[in-house]
């Protein structure tokens, strides 16, 4: 018995510990993040919109050979074949190349392709769906898409918990998670870690504008950016600043 006391309380010390490295990680992401140039920030987003959320995006976290059997890899091959054959020119391949490089090897653009033609590419790929959107709205999605990460633990961890003996706000906190975080997601049903990252930090608050606008910063401000700039139903938790 003591030794499954002893394993249950490392257990719960290693999450602890886990997501308050993880809130301090993203604490700092975001300070950091605010003081950055405007056109600096909108590129790193433009990345994500470039290279992420692609065919490749399922090879992401699972690298070398000893991981998959012999078919996986052969599929893997040969998907990154078929869409290197069909593509129309140069630019299009290096574009393939540099999506599989970031998802299977964990090999940012900049440094598969090199600065100036990441750059390059990431601003031709996105151009028609950017070109009318707001500065401001690429600083508040980034804001969101460094903080789904630790909404994601939440989310994860909240659903572990589900059916112990405490109640999952009590055990949540002793978690390490942030009090109002706890709060608002034990508050309704969420749909998804979007909608409530983005109701977590509009009550939160502290988010400095980018650019001075009429209406601050809320809830529906964060949603509404974060809509614009990824899509209904966009979920990013990837890293944001490759």
């Amino acid at each position: 018995m003591e030794t499954l006391l002893a394993t249950h309380q490392a257990k719960r010390e290693a999450s602890a510990n886990s997501a308050i490295s993880l809130f301090t990680e993203c604490q700092a992401s975001e300070k950091k993040w605010t003081r950055e140039p405007l056109e600096r920030l909108k590129t790193a987003v433009l990345y994500n919109l470039a290279f992420h959320g692609t065919v490749f995006d399922t090879f992401s976290g699972r690298t070398g050979s000893d991981t998959f059997g012999e078919p996986e890899l052969a599929a893997r091959y040969n998907l990154l074949l078929k869409l290197l054959r069909a593509a129309r020119n140069a630019d299009a391949r290096l574009h393939i190349f540099a999506q599989w490089a970031w998802a299977q090897l964990s090999v940012p653009p900049n440094d598969s392709l090199g600065k100036e033609v990441a750059v390059r590419l990431a601003h031709h790929y996105t151009q028609r769906r950017v070109n009318q959107i707001h500065l401001n709205d690429f600083f508040y999605a980034g804001i969101i898409q460094i903080w789904l990460r630790y909404a994601a633990r939440l989310f994860q961890d909240a659903g572990i918990v589900q059916g112990k003996t405490n109640p999952p706000k009590q055990r949540l906190r002793s978690l390490g998670y942030d009090s109002l975080a706890v709060d608002i997601f034990c508050s309704k049903q969420w749909k998804s870690t979007v909608e409530f990252t983005c109701d977590w930090l509009g009550t939160r608050g502290g988010i400095e504008r980018a650019k001075s606008r009429k209406v601050f910063d809320s809830a529906r401000t964060l949603r509404n950016a974060y809509s614009r700039v990824f899509g209904r139903g966009a979920s990013r938790p990837k890293g944001h600043t490759r």
